[in-house]
């Protein structure tokens, strides 16, 4: 394989120049990348790199890398033996839904047919057969040498004007909008549509979007880089299966190629540092859907939208944390009554955040044609095994992957007692790590087993035999955010509302249970008195007087064995005798924020930082072994791409990221936030600055370091949708338990009055929810007046075509309308004069 013959025409002072982050000088005029032979060198700058590279993107949709043999510095062996070479071809070129494919080992693959044969020989078979499919497809082929010569790169493309693509689009029904001029014979419609343009909602007007047909193409909108991306990806699919040919060893890696324009126009818009201070606004989401997909802008959307909508409730828990301040004299019972009316204003914009996304998100799949996408779209995954539907052995396997979701949760929180309980045990015994380190323990294991489980999943979900990768998807995003989200918040559920009753400290009398809480760890701050209890000299213990201990009478009890108990929940710090602020608050709001700072720690580190350093060592080793050598060859847009998909590919358990663990994210600190906001007001103020942060970090890193993911459509964010709604039904309930059961003054009420008030507070807020849902519903009277509008539109241009014309017969087969009587009567005008009527448009 040759050079490309771009990169053939640079000299090797200016292949070292630009291996330098150097620019390439002029060569007789004012263009600085005309080679002397006259062919066109384009450069670009790569921000990850911090050099120029040279642009081999232009005309590539999608990109294949073939590993050359070892003595190349590859990784085929070629003499490693293959047992079974046609059961392992039949995995990569027969394929369920295209029954073509079928007939694809019927020619060409004798050499397989005998048995075991050297991983040379297979490869060189199979490779053939791949270059053979894609050449009868249409596709146009490029290939080109690594620059350390142990990969071969295979580039592929189509004309977006050309017969291959527009017959594509027919076969994969591939949706694509009209043009405005369609809607110039449209009618007016109502007081308040003229007519001769589309519908406009929100400000956009929505086209209507039809299945591509050639008798329609002059009403059709051109394809854009992206359409010819996806129906190259369609096509490879429907003949290929890339993932089992990267399993095979067969490929290195294969991505949608970059579009460096676009790259570089959505970073230097949206992705690039310098706009790390502002919110992020939806002002380019058309340019991040046509260069990643609607799937990653509908991500980017909601955060977007979840950022702005924290700025009102972030000033409000601003306004809330000053409750503290002591210029303001804020009295202590005051304040719970200021973290009461927070919660109940969180729980009602998470609902309204909830709606108001929900019924902006249809607008968007309006406009961008993606409506029932998904359904239409979905791709069978190779791993799907139909034998195994309705078997036992199937029945089991989902049984087993359910149950272990929840055997996995009652261990997490068997770990969590059992490690408060310790943690109790060394403030007591006023032990140093207690006092310094037992936050830290919480977070570590929150992450330890939030990671833990983030590798049993994969597993889990695939014991379920989900059939398309749509399926599988939900199935891994349901059992991720099941667990870790559990996770994240049961350490904080069980500070609110569990320690106080597993952690009780007893003994014979009341003041041995109070001496056993504070004899080590000192009596609380603001009590009527400073050491409460005497000793006298008998030896026994008294009360300075009889009210002493009155302000912990509320936080006892008696056990079944008679004795006199002290909560597990019980006063640090307190006004009187009549508020008080007890160590589980008091530890949920020190873990509370730890948790929400080793977040943006852990994004900035696991997101960016150790990606950019990763991909950097890799693109420096590749090019340290071609200066070994001592040759000089040009470092391409499409090798350092190679390198992304190597390191940061954007797919589970990768450094690039994926969909499922950026919104997991996402939803954890959605949850702690609406979940126990009441305890912490100030948390929305860092969490608006943290997400601020955060949503620019994920844009610089899926523009510059995160390989180009497949630009896969979405209908909305899918199954996200309903584990929000999840989360704002239980930040309900936690917000509501702990205004009664762990805020003064409900909690010192007795546990039937408690009872009531739960009951009163979940109700009334549920029943806000729900009028908040019917109010603001997601699809309005005006969508569905613009999808009928838009429906007789895409009606209009098909009674246009030969395809879709009205039904009618040949005249000479027609049926004679005087055989027909539906004559007034007799004193009418007589039914026969219809024989003289002329139709001439039938």
């Amino acid at each position: 394989m040759g050079m490309d013959p771009e990169l053939a025409n640079l000299t090797a002072d200016e292949i070292r120049r630009l291996l330098h982050g150097q620019s390439v000088a002029p060569r007789g005029n004012s263009d600085t990348s005309n080679t002397s032979c006259g062919t066109r060198a384009r450069l670009g700058w790569v921000p990850l790199m911090g050099s120029e590279v040279v642009l081999d993107d232009e005309g590539s949709a999608f990109v294949l890398v073939f590993p050359c043999e070892e003595s190349l510095g590859g990784t085929v062996d070629i003499d490693a033996m293959i047992q079974e070479p046609m059961e392992a071809a039949e995995r990569i070129f027969c394929r369920r839904r295209n029954a073509a494919s079928m007939d694809t080992l019927n020619e060409g693959f004798d050499l397989l047919a005998s048995g075991p044969v050297r991983a040379g020989v297979y490869q060189s078979v199979v490779r053939a057969a791949v270059v053979k499919i894609l050449i009868a497809t249409g596709m146009k082929l490029d290939t080109f040498p690594s620059v350390d010569g142990d990969e071969s790169f295979l580039r592929l493309s189509l004309d977006a004007d050309g017969d291959v693509v527009r017959r594509l689009a027919q076969r994969f029904r591939y949706r694509v909008p009209v043009k405005l001029s369609v809607y110039k014979d449209m009618p007016a419609e109502g007081a308040d549509f003229e007519g001769g343009r589309p519908m406009v909602d929100h400000g956009k007007p929505l086209l209507a979007h039809v299945e591509y047909d050639e008798q329609l193409r002059e009403h059709l909108q051109p394809f854009r880089h992206i359409d010819v991306v996806r129906l190259v990806h369609m096509c490879l699919d429907e003949w290929l299966d890339l993932n089992e040919m990267r399993k095979q060893n067969v490929l290195s890696a294969f991505f949608p190629a970059m579009h460096y324009e676009q790259m570089r126009r959505i970073h230097s818009e949206w992705g690039d540092w310098k706009h790390a201070w502002k919110l992020p606004s939806h002002n380019h989401e058309d340019q991040v859907r046509d260069y990643l997909g609607e799937n990653s802008s509908f991500f980017f959307r909601w955060f977007a939208f979840y950022v702005r909508s924290l700025v009102p409730i972030a000033v409000i828990g601003g306004i809330c944390a000053l409750r503290r301040v002591e210029a303001f004299h804020v009295a202590l019972d005051k304040q719970r009554y200021v973290q009461v009316g927070f919660a109940l204003i969180l729980c009602l914009w998470a609902a309204l955040f909830q709606q108001m996304f929900n019924k902006k998100t249809q607008v968007a799949v309006r406009n961008w044609g993606m409506k029932d996408w998904a359904s239409m779209h979905s791709v069978d995954r190779a791993e799907y095994k139909p034998k195994m539907e309705g078997t036992w052995r199937l029945w089991m396997q989902r049984s087993f992957s359910e149950f272990s979701v929840l055997v996995f949760c009652l261990l997490f929180v068997a770990v969590i007692l059992w490690i408060e309980n310790i943690y109790s045990e060394g403030l007591q015994n006023n032990d140093l790590w207690a006092h310094q380190y037992g936050g830290y323990i919480t977070v570590g294991l929150i992450k330890v087993v939030s990671l833990s489980w983030g590798m049993i999943a994969p597993v889990i979900v695939n014991m379920q035999n989900h059939r398309t990768e749509f399926d599988h998807n939900n199935a891994m995003t349901r059992v991720l955010a099941m667990v870790k989200i559990f996770v994240a918040l049961f350490p904080f559920v069980n500070q609110a509302f569990l320690k106080k009753f597993s952690e009780p400290t007893c003994g014979e009398s009341f003041v041995d249970a109070a001496l056993k809480v504070y004899g080590d760890i000192g009596w609380p701050d603001g009590i009527p008195h400073a050491d409460p209890v005497l000793k006298l000299a008998n030896g026994t213990v008294g009360l300075v007087d009889g009210d002493a201990l009155l302000w912990l009478t509320q936080f006892s009890f008696i056990n079944r064995r008679e004795q006199q108990c002290i909560y597990g929940c019980f006063p640090v710090r307190c006004v009187g005798n009549a508020a008080c602020v007890t160590n589980c608050m008091q530890r949920l709001e020190q873990d509370l924020w730890l948790v929400y700072i080793t977040h943006v720690g852990c994004t900035v580190a696991f997101s960016l930082v150790i990606p950019i350093a990763l991909a950097k060592i890799s693109v420096v080793m590749e090019l340290w072994k071609v200066q070994r050598r001592g040759e000089d060859k040009p470092y391409t847009l499409l090798q350092f791409q190679a390198k992304c998909s190597e390191i940061a590919s954007y797919e589970y358990g990768s450094w690039g990221g994926s969909q499922v663990e950026d919104f997991l994210e996402l939803a954890i600190g959605f949850a702690m936030l609406t979940c126990f906001g009441i305890a912490l007001p100030a948390m929305a103020v860092l969490a608006l600055l943290s997400h601020i942060i955060e949503y620019r970090l994920l844009a610089y890193r899926m523009t510059n370091v995160t390989c180009r993911p497949f630009p896969a459509g979405a209908d909305g964010i899918g199954v996200w949708d309903k584990i929000f709604d999840a989360i704002c039904d239980l930040a309900v309930i936690i917000n509501v338990g702990m205004a009664v059961f762990c805020l003064y003054p409900m909690r010192h009420w007795t546990i039937r009055h408690q009872l009531y008030a739960f009951a009163v507070l979940e109700h009334t807020m549920f029943a806000i929810r729900y009028i908040v849902k019917i109010t603001i519903s997601g699809e309005s009277s005006q969508l569905k007046r613009i999808d009928d509008f838009n429906e007789r539109v895409v009606a209009l241009i098909h009674s246009r075509t030969s395809r879709y014309a009205a039904v009618t017969v040949p005249e000479d087969c027609r049926q004679r309308a005087s055989s027909v009587n539906v004559s007034l009567g007799p004193k009418s005008c007589h039914f026969e004069v219809l024989n003289d009527l002329s139709l001439n448009f039938l």
